[in-house]
């Protein structure tokens, strides 16, 4: 939100009251305010970015939601409650789902956090066929990030993968694989990454990939 409007959310919190656009009437409020945000909040207060004022004033309860990586316990869960809300929405039966997916699910490291898992979840929904929702109709992308980024470690060494190697082979994988689930369609296989055009476009130029887009 940016801090000129911060101290406008700054008064109807203090006085209850709002004013409609070009109008000088004020309207009372009766209203509970929850607000989230991914930004570290004290950080930003320090830089003036947010104003400190307006956090102690929405800061009455505060829950820290760890990221779902660290929180695996709930992907089971979460899994089938997207399979059943995207089921319903696409009008698709799904009367079988491979359980190994879930123990693949659970070693992946969702950069995305739930955002991702839920569009990982929604693409397998959508293409499955007759209802069967197998363990090779997860993304390569992640099946091959598990094997890919998974670090050894005991007690005196360990042995890690080249990182730049890593990132450049997933992000490929990514790409192609969005590409191809796209049919060559900008638009539509950035969205499938959740990037935006131009962040989309200079990977694809990055990686040699322009071959793969449509005409």
């Amino acid at each position: 939100m940016p801090y000129k409007m911060q101290s406008k959310l700054l008064r109807v919190l203090q006085d209850g009251i709002i004013s409609r656009l070009g109008s000088d009437k004020t309207i009372e409020t009766d209203v509970r305010i929850i607000a989230a945000t991914n930004m570290d909040i004290r950080s930003a207060i320090d830089k003036d970015k947010f104003r400190s004022d307006l956090f102690y004033r929405l800061a009455v309860v505060s829950v820290d939601l760890p990221p779902l990586r660290e929180r695996k316990e709930d992907i089971k869960e979460l899994t089938k409650y997207f399979v059943k809300g995207f089921s319903e929405k696409e009008n698709i039966n799904i009367n079988s789902f491979d359980d190994e997916i879930y123990g693949i699910f659970e070693s992946y490291f969702w950069e995305g956090n739930i955002r991702e898992l839920r569009n990982v979840v929604q693409r397998m929904v959508v293409l499955s066929n007759d209802g069967i929702i197998k363990k090779e109709d997860i993304p390569s992308y992640i099946a091959d990030g598990i094997e890919t980024v998974q670090i050894e470690k005991s007690e005196e060494n360990f042995i890690a993968c080249d990182f730049n190697n890593a990132i450049r082979n997933l992000e490929t994988k990514m790409l192609t694989e969005a590409i191809k689930v796209a049919k060559g369609n900008i638009s539509n296989a950035a969205k499938l990454l959740n990037l935006n055009r131009t962040t989309f476009y200079y990977k694809i130029k990055l990686y040699n990939l322009e071959h793969l887009l449509k005409e």
